[in-house]
């Protein structure tokens, strides 16, 4: 899908793709465990917040890329006021607009099954990660 179709989509995106009540919870507590506390987390395809935000509610230090702007101005405008705001930038998969090994994690959820070449995101990913860093892709709820 294009950047545009995600612009369109944006302010109506959490009522047509919302997790099941209490998965987005479930999914950022499992992987602020694994994670640990104090490491710098890369959520690729971050979209309006889904798991970004209850990320950010469990202490996790988060960079959040997204190709369309509309995602991202609707998560700013859906934050929390009573928790940090995740860095965000609006990018490519494909280039990421970061450094080399900056990451300890990268986290995506529903990105890599829309993508044309996912191998070339794999290794853009790759490059994102610190050596022996996680990388965390989940695709259906359970």
């Amino acid at each position: 899908m294009s950047a545009g179709a995600f612009d369109r989509a944006a302010a109506d995106y959490d009522a047509a793709r919302a997790f099941p009540a209490g998965v987005g919870e479930q999914v950022a507590r499992a992987a602020a465990e694994w994670i640990g506390g104090g490491g710098r987390v890369l959520e690729v395809g971050v979209g309006t917040g889904r798991l970004a935000k209850p990320l950010a509610a469990h202490g996790v230090r988060l960079i959040g890329v997204d190709l369309a702007r509309q995602m991202l101005a609707q998560l700013r405008a859906t934050l929390p006021a009573d928790q940090p705001a995740p860095g965000l930038v609006q990018g490519d998969i494909y280039h990421l607009p970061l450094a080399s090994g900056a990451f300890d994690a990268v986290v995506s959820v529903h990105v890599f099954q829309l993508l044309a070449d996912w191998p070339a995101a794999i290794a853009e990913v790759r490059r994102a990660l610190r050596p022996g860093g996680v990388f965390l892709n989940g695709y259906e709820w359970r």
